[in-house]
């Protein structure tokens, strides 16, 4: 369930985990460190619903998300280390499926 945030304090903007848990977001701190080899960045999708989940440990895709007004629903900080754990609920809309590269073809490549 999203916070229910008042408008007039809702900017598309990054904000850190202390000023989200004054606006009400749920701050969980969690003894230990998150590794970076544990540090990941996934989607959910559920065909029959208009929303997906994104959880991330990313600050990249924690700053884009918010600045696209996405409010997080929760956030796991880690005491000991840098790790921080934020869940999104966000529209299917905002995310694209991702495709192939086109590769340049001879004539468009650097390498003679």
């Amino acid at each position: 369930m999203t916070a229910i945030i008042p408008s007039a304090q809702i900017t598309a903007k990054y904000r850190t985990a202390d000023e989200w848990a004054a606006l009400g977001i749920k701050v969980q701190k969690t003894s230990g460190d998150l590794p970076r080899t544990e540090r990941e960045t996934g989607l959910s999708f559920i065909d029959s619903e208009k929303d997906c989940e994104v959880n991330t440990c990313r600050p990249a895709w924690m700053r884009r998300l918010e600045r696209d007004g996405a409010i997080p629903e929760s956030i796991q900080i880690y005491e000991e280390g840098d790790g921080e754990f934020r869940w999104y609920v966000i529209p299917k809309a905002w995310v694209k499926m991702p495709y192939k590269p086109v590769e340049a073809s001879a004539k468009q490549s650097c390498n003679p």
